[in-house]
């Protein structure tokens, strides 16, 4: 089951307690996955008792699922494929996906999610957060060249992006 809540809903509730706030708050809209899988991989991963190995596996499972949620809504298009009977329309990705993992919790999850679309664009962005106001704040970036075009999947960890503004969905 997936759960879409936005953030617009409670807006009205929410700006007459912050009538002194001088900038508005962007609209986010917050995708709760409630796959069975997710949540084997959760009670797996919070485990105490749950060694290493276990704890790569099932963040791997968590990564695809989560990857395959974010990008559910990829536009295709149609293309002519020649089968061994016929030729037949078929479906392919219409934009190139782009995975931007956050340094360093994203890289764990790139691999898992990067075999979903072999030859895809890597970047990657730093964040650290400032210890006194716990406001995250970018100290690196290296995006491939005309990433902005593409589909693309950021890593917060590690999270695809399909032509949206970032980030489209979180867990």
């Amino acid at each position: 089951m997936t759960t879409t809540i936005d953030q617009d809903q409670d807006q009205d509730q929410d700006q007459d307690q912050d009538q002194d706030q001088d900038r508005a708050e962007p609209s986010v809209s917050v995708t709760i996955v409630g796959h069975p899988l997710i949540q084997q991989a959760l009670t797996k991963l919070r485990n105490r008792d749950s060694d290493a190995e276990t704890f790569q596996r099932y963040g791997r499972v968590a990564a695809q699922v989560l990857t395959l949620e974010v990008l559910r809504d990829l536009p295709l298009r149609r293309i002519p494929v020649e089968t061994p009977l016929e030729t037949t329309d078929c479906y392919e990705l219409a934009e190139t996906v782009v995975f931007v993992p956050v340094l360093r919790s994203g890289l764990a999850m790139l691999d898992a999610v990067r075999n979903f679309f072999p030859g895809s664009k890597v970047g990657f962005v730093g964040m650290e957060r400032d210890e006194t106001t716990a406001i995250a704040h970018q100290y690196y970036s290296k995006l491939p060249r005309n990433w902005a075009a593409a589909a693309w999947s950021s890593s917060t960890p590690c999270w695809p992006r399909a032509a949206r503004p970032w980030p489209r969905s979180t867990c």
